[in-house]
């Protein structure tokens, strides 16, 4: 049960893809904005839609096939938008805390400076 793919040019999809990543790269390198963020999450995707078309076959493959891959990605897709609340909750207290120990000094601080001038008293 062999089934006969059409002809593709590997080297010349692993030379467009050779390219979008150096545009990523290029991309970050010189800026790290909002809009240089989004460039390379479109190439990003559009380097996951060439893979999945040509080097998958899935441009070729039926159509229960397409759905399945796409009713996962869409699974995939819900799961992180349910999650990202929580992600984003607890990255911004992590950063809360440290603006805090940067402001203030770490826990404990004036305990460590008691126990300091104590040490430099005895000697």
């Amino acid at each position: 049960m062999s089934e006969e793919h059409p002809e593709t040019n590997y080297v010349g999809i692993w030379i467009i893809l050779s390219v979008a990543f150096g545009l990523s790269l290029v991309a970050t390198a010189i800026s790290a904005s909002k809009v240089a963020v989004v460039f390379v999450f479109v190439i990003a995707v559009m380097k996951a839609f060439l893979v999945l078309s040509r080097f998958m076959h899935l441009s070729t493959e039926p159509r229960v096939i397409k759905v399945l891959v796409a009713s996962s990605l869409l699974a995939l897709l819900v799961l992180y938008l349910g999650l990202m609340p929580d992600i984003v909750w607890e990255g911004s207290r992590i950063e809360f805390v440290s603006l805090q120990t940067v402001e203030h000094g770490s826990p404990g601080q004036d305990e460590q400076d008691k126990h300091a001038g104590t040490l430099e008293d005895a000697k």
